[in-house]
């Protein structure tokens, strides 16, 4: 029956503010870095007995300009 049934969905924004890279070791061109922005959305179902219990969740994020912190060892 429905009674056993939970659907759900989430969208949400994220942003991760820009900035300016700090290491004397990136040429100026590349010093300055744009903030990040996602859009993020959760689709889900759960159902439950008295015998059987599942779930299912779908989950996807679009990132735009991501942000990667690279290391240069020396």
């Amino acid at each position: 029956s429905f009674n056993n049934v939970n659907t759900f969905i989430s969208y949400s924004k994220g942003y991760k503010n820009g900035g300016i890279n700090q290491s004397h070791l990136i040429s100026q061109n590349n010093r300055f870095y744009n903030p990040e922005y996602t859009k993020n959305l959760e689709l889900g179902i759960k159902y439950k007995n008295k015998s059987v219990q599942g779930s299912f969740t779908y989950f996807y994020i679009l990132r735009e300009n991501q942000q990667l912190f690279l290391s240069d060892q020396i």
